[in-house]
């Protein structure tokens, strides 16, 4: 009987070692009907930068499961049948330790660290953004853009050491949400493991590209039209003796409309005293932007190549969000960036006397 006992002991022992410490398992579910029993689907992760099918299986009874071994941590996808109306991709991490993918009309991915981390994030994202493009006064919808802002560079810096705090990084770090000092001490904070991917790669172009236009440097000059057609350049306003606040924006971006009264305050308070704003739109369709003009009681000169993120002016001051302003002193010389709100009256009232 010890005999029997002491075997059934070592062959638990053994196979207690052979399980891989870095395994996972996905156990996902879709509660919907759009797909049946032995749709395919697909798991892909980054390889080399890019992103490679690994694996497959069958939906079953609205049920599905992966298993692998995961070496380290790394960004992918779960790819669903192409149905009309429907999204087939679900971005997530995979890592070891049991995922657990919940798709309905609301998502859920949980389970491990970093799906965690990322699920929470995200869950804080959408309660503000209902904010943002809700309905409620204008000052209310600034504050909650301002908390997104914020919660998304707090999840970078807590997370600097990890592939979360990357993929944050990498889809925020050309926002202006950070400044430039603090996009040179991030990335002096990255692993090395991670110091060479894409994404750090181009968040060190950008930072390069943001010194030619930071504050202290004189101003780039650009030519786009007007709604009326005519060309303008920055150069017919900048540089002249007057304060000069650049605005990028687009009537399609919720924040820039609700920042738009202050922008009419502003003009009302120090456009006779010596401040000229300029809007520079990314739309693509010129009768939003007609229409925005007017809707917003926008009195102050406009110009636009109806490129949208590939506006000429855009390009050349590297914005990756709007609303986004540059402040230029009567020299041409960039003094500010990114002023909004009260911080913006505020500036004007301390400059302009």
């Amino acid at each position: 009987m010890k005999k029997t006992v002491c075997l059934v002991s070592l062959a638990a022992l053994a196979m207690t070692a052979c399980v891989d410490k870095n395994a996972y398992t996905i156990s996902g579910t879709i509660s919907s009907d759009q797909y049946p029993d032995s749709s395919v689907i697909y798991l892909q992760k980054e390889v080399a930068g890019t992103m490679e099918r690994v694996d497959s299986t069958f939906l079953l009874k609205g049920a599905f499961t992966f298993k692998g071994v995961a070496d380290s941590s790394v960004n992918a996808l779960l790819e669903l049948p192409m149905i009309e109306g429907t999204n087939p991709m679900r971005g997530f991490f995979l890592e070891s330790g049991t995922i657990k993918i919940a798709l309905g009309k609301k998502d859920s991915i949980q389970g491990t660290p970093l799906n965690d981390l990322s699920f929470a994030l995200n869950a804080k994202i959408d309660s503000l953004y209902s904010i943002v493009y809700s309905n409620g006064p204008d000052s209310t919808r600034m504050a909650a853009y301002n908390k997104v802002n914020e919660s998304l560079k707090q999840a970078v810096n807590d997370n600097i050491d990890n592939l979360f705090g990357m993929t944050v990084f990498g889809s925020i770090a050309t926002r202006s949400i950070f400044s430039l000092d603090e996009l040179d001490s991030l990335v002096l904070k990255v692993p090395a493991q991670y110091a060479t991917t894409k994404t750090i790669v181009n968040v060190k172009e950008f930072i390069e590209g943001n010194k030619k236009v930071a504050v202290g440097k004189n101003f780039i000059d650009f030519e786009l039209k007007t709604p009326a057609d005519a060309a303008v350049k920055l150069s017919d306003f900048a540089g002249k003796g007057k304060y000069v606040l650049v605005d990028f924006w687009a009537s399609w971006c919720g924040p820039c409309v609700g920042e738009m009264p202050t922008l009419v305050n502003a003009y009302k308070l120090y456009s006779k005293k010596g401040l000229e704003i300029v809007g520079v739109s990314l739309d693509t369709n010129k009768d939003a932007w007609v229409k925005a003009i007017k809707d917003l009681n926008i009195t102050w000169p406009q110009m636009s190549d109806l490129n949208g993120w590939k506006n000429a002016g855009s390009t050349l001051y590297m914005v990756r969000g709007i609303p986004h302003t540059v402040l230029i002193d009567p020299q041409g010389v960039i003094i500010e960036k990114n002023l909004r709100g009260e911080a913006l009256i505020a500036k004007l009232a301390e400059l302009i006397k």
